[in-house]
């Protein structure tokens, strides 16, 4: 598996990329554009849940910057499988970082409510806050 990959939808521009970051040894993810087809943001989230597991990560930057509208009806989806998976593959921190577009906002916030114990999420608007507090998170984890 290549440290990026990229996915791309029917009219061939992509909306997904993710990235393993080595020296800091975590998953960097970024929705780009309008999403609202299930079985593609399933695709993404499947190749976030292969990352993870290839690379042994706990922590993942998950970034809605250049996401535009509402997200397709998969909350119930992320709750109930998704998460769970993750958590089994070793998430522990996931840090959210918002798009300025409200639908997206609340798309996000209504998706991530319902998080397992034993995985840490926050929200955050500006990048540098949420890439000091997985920073924040792993040298916890290191100093335990």
């Amino acid at each position: 598996m290549n440290t990026q990959e990229k996915l791309k939808n029917a009219q061939n521009l992509v909306y997904f990329k993710i990235t393993y970051l080595p020296e800091t040894h975590q998953i960097e993810s970024e929705w780009m554009g309008f999403i609202n087809d299930v079985e593609s943001s399933k695709q993404a989230y499947f190749l976030m849940s292969e990352f993870l597991s290839q690379y042994r990560c706990e922590a993942i930057l998950n970034s809605n910057k250049k996401q535009v509208g509402p997200w397709p009806k998969i909350d119930e989806w992320l709750a109930d499988t998704w998460l769970p998976h993750m958590q089994m593959t070793g998430l522990k921190y996931f840090a959210h970082l918002h798009s300025r577009n409200l639908f997206t906002q609340v798309s996000a916030e209504r998706a991530f409510a319902n998080i397992p114990k034993g995985i840490f999420l926050e929200h955050f608007y500006e990048e540098e806050q949420a890439r000091q507090w997985l920073l924040r998170q792993s040298t916890r984890g290191l100093r335990r």
